[in-house]
């Protein structure tokens, strides 16, 4: 029966490395610097392109608040076409109802929409001023690493405000979905009565 290996009484001491020595040792350090900034760049063109989405799911509610606000129009001028004391159609109360929950829908889009779209500051690491005073007469190596290692440290909590924006946009996509589902029943309500 054999025993465990007792551990040291002291733990172990690591070589104390400079900066130098980190960035001589380190044969790779171009390909890692290309691949940080890539990344960090395709999440910073993902940002772009949730804000251009938001705005097209913007303009489609709108688009369909304004329909469901011209049919109200039209059905009000049907209204005041009946004869005074005429009791209010039950297709007309239906139809007013709905298009309140399309008008709380298009709030609620507007909402989503506008979160999604509203700048944030992303991190930027580190700052072009930081790097000309504290870095300009180091070497370009260990310039390199540096900028590489504050980006890594930015990457995850842009991430986070990416896909929190990415989350805001696609709810703000099945508000829309939900406001055209309310203007296809109103739609089907009123030929029904008609």
């Amino acid at each position: 029966m054999t025993t465990p290996p007792t551990p040291p009484t002291q733990p172990t001491q690591l070589p104390i490395v400079t900066q130098q020595q980190y960035v001589d040792d380190a044969p790779s350090l171009d390909v890692v610097h290309e691949q940080v900034e890539w990344a960090l760049d395709q999440v910073y063109e993902q940002a772009n392109g949730i804000d251009a989405k938001s705005g097209v799911v913007l303009l489609a509610s709108s688009l369909l608040f304004a329909g469901v606000t011209a049919l109200q129009v039209a059905i009000g001028s049907h209204v005041a076409a009946l004869r005074p004391g005429t009791p209010m159609p039950w297709w007309e109360i239906a139809a007013r109802w709905i298009a309140g929950g399309v008008a709380i829908t298009f709030l609620a889009v507007l909402g989503l929409s506008l979160a999604a779209m509203w700048p944030r500051k992303f991190a930027m690491a580190p700052k072009p001023k930081k790097l000309r005073k504290k870095y300009l007469g180091e070497p370009e190596r260990v310039t390199k690493a540096i900028v590489m290692n504050a980006r890594i440290d930015i990457y995850n909590p842009t991430v986070r405000k990416v896909e929190l924006k990415s989350l805001l946009m696609v709810l703000s996509f099945f508000a829309v979905a939900i406001e055209g589902i309310l203007l296809v029943v109103i739609l089907m309500i009123v030929a029904f009565a008609l």
